[in-house]
């Protein structure tokens, strides 16, 4: 008998993004895969877009090696090149729209981009980005209206565009696919590399914690360059053959009206979203179609799930993710117990632990950092292959989170290890004077960061945004924590101001806080200011 070769079996089982889009594609050709600006777009014609524009990009030579960054909002132009990317094995890189020109620069350069796909809008950003230097990326503007020296997309890229038989490279399991990079909140951003077969399992993983069918009508109103918007809210919904409702810019009552216009099933936002549309509390019958809502990417208000539960009879599933093992590595799950406080249960290709300082788990309610194992976790960063295996301690990926894990595996976040603040020899989370602060009816958000202080080694500063015209005073809110809060956990030092620094899905940049409190040397000596 021949002895049965294991490299073959493991290719069988592995399944790129573009097998599941062609398998979606053959079972629902005439359903709507996209609705975007209420016009349909179905599967069979989003297939053949994404077919056009591949064999157009591969005439241009964008074929396996080259890497092609995509600056563009959420249009159904981002997805086509997405998809006609991976189908030529080309290493993509999202980027961030609010970046500013410097940090686009970093990225361009780091990985070596060979092809940018920008938008008319964001030109002048990449002019910027790229004017030092020595050799710019080859650069093709997206208009929808058209441009005189480069291309309207549809045109450019219609079915017909390339003539005859176009030889497609096999799509490797270990072939680089993908490039996000890190948001950032703690320490300098890094580019996480993913391979086809990483994609390929976090998409199953997602799969089947979601349960996204092809019933469902899925809302996708996060940013489609960001990891949880791509995975979570396109590539699931398309294997699962479910319809997406794109759309480009965060308007909460175009969000509103399009759940009850399209009947949307699932809602998938950062909890700001939900913040929003429990500011608003839209009637019972606007969101009766929903079934499922998940929140991930920041702090989800008392009252906003509690709104959402006693009002529309809806639990806000919530999820914690970390960019290396993209995007999520715990969820709630619709069919099984809610623990409110816990961020859920591992995903199914996800082990978790919590560490102790020698690395070793510990046991059940033990406090410490996260640790993981994963085949979802990316295959190195970006031109600092030494950096993963320092991320790594006796097996584990170390996500620099600290939590604790009930005796049922249920996970619950602590804070950024990096954000502890050590008061008076207290470990503070910081996470603990922000779910006081937001749970003022007149605060929108707050954020908390350690200072340094002669007597007390750190102290306590909170920063805090107001709801809309409201007159909100800091000595008021330093009382209304005393109420709530031991002593030692009060904010010191209180600044009322009018935005806070935050990645695209709604994470507070801390760094850029210690940042701007460094370059203005503000006092540390306990006092309350008001800005």
């Amino acid at each position: 008998m021949d002895q049965i070769d294991t490299t073959q079996l493991a290719e069988i089982k592995y399944k790129s993004l573009i097998d599941y889009l062609g398998k979606s594609t053959e079972s629902y050709p005439d359903k709507p895969a996209f609705i975007f600006k209420d016009q349909p777009l179905s599967y069979r014609q989003f297939s053949a877009h994404v077919d056009s524009c591949a064999r157009v990009l591969f005439s241009l030579g964008l074929q396996k090696g080259k890497t092609v960054a995509l600056i563009l909002p959420n249009i159904l132009e981002l997805s086509i090149l997405y998809f006609a990317l991976l189908k030529n094995a080309v290493r993509i890189l999202p980027v961030n729209i609010m970046l500013n020109a410097d940090d686009l620069s970093q990225m361009l350069q780091e990985s070596q981009t060979d092809v940018v796909f920008v938008w008319h809008q964001f030109t002048t950003l990449l002019a910027s980005a790229t004017k030092d230097s020595s050799s710019s990326p080859k650069t093709f503007i997206i208009d929808q209206a058209g441009s005189a020296d480069n291309l309207n997309f549809y045109q450019r890229f219609s079915p017909g565009s390339v003539a005859g038989a176009v030889r497609y490279p096999a799509l490797k399991k270990d072939d680089d696919a993908l490039v996000f990079y890190t948001a950032g909140t703690s320490e300098a951003t890094k580019g996480a590399v993913f391979t086809h077969e990483n994609l390929s399992c976090t998409l199953r993983s997602l799969w089947e914690t979601l349960l996204i069918s092809d019933m469902d009508m899925v809302m996708a109103v996060l940013p489609l360059f960001h990891p949880f918007g791509q995975l979570v809210t396109m590539n699931v919904p398309l294997a699962a053959g479910a319809t997406i409702v794109l759309h480009s810019k965060l308007d909460i009552d175009q969000i509103i009206d399009s759940i009850a216009k399209h009947r949307i099933t699932y809602l998938l936002a950062v909890p700001g979203v939900f913040d929003e549309i429990a500011r608003r509390s839209p009637s019972l019958e606007a969101l009766k179609s929903v079934r499922v809502c998940l929140a991930s990417g920041a702090l989800l208000k008392d009252g906003t799930y509690d709104l959402f539960l006693e009002k529309y009879n809806l639990t806000i599933l919530e999820g914690y993710g970390v960019t290396e093992c993209s995007p999520l590595v715990s969820c709630s799950r619709i069919y099984r117990e809610r623990r409110r406080g816990s961020v859920g249960l591992p995903l199914p290709d996800i082990e978790l632990a919590i560490l102790d300082e020698k690395y070793q788990p510990q046991s059940p309610m033990g406090i410490g950092e996260i640790g993981l194992r994963s085949k979802s976790l990316l295959r190195a960063y970006l031109g600092a292959e030494s950096a993963l295996d320092a991320s790594i301690k006796n097996g584990w990926f170390l996500t620099g989170d600290m939590g604790l894990m009930d005796v049922d595996g249920y996970l619950y976040l602590i804070d950024r290890k990096a954000d502890i603040i050590l008061k008076d020899g207290f470990h503070i989370s910081p996470i603990d004077v922000e779910k006081v602060l937001t749970s003022h009816a007149n605060v929108q958000l707050a954020a908390v960061i350690a200072v340094p202080n002669n007597k007390h080694g750190e102290i306590i500063r909170a920063y805090v945004v107001p709801t809309q015209n409201d007159t909100l005073n800091a000595s008021e809110l330093k009382n209304f924590c005393q109420t709530q809060l031991p002593p030692y956990k009060c904010p010191d030092e209180i600044d009322i101001v009018q935005d806070l620094p935050r990645t695209a899905t709604g994470k507070v940049l801390k760094r850029e806080l210690r940042k701007r409190l460094n370059e203005t040397n503000e006092s540390t000596n306990g006092t309350i200011n008001r800005t």
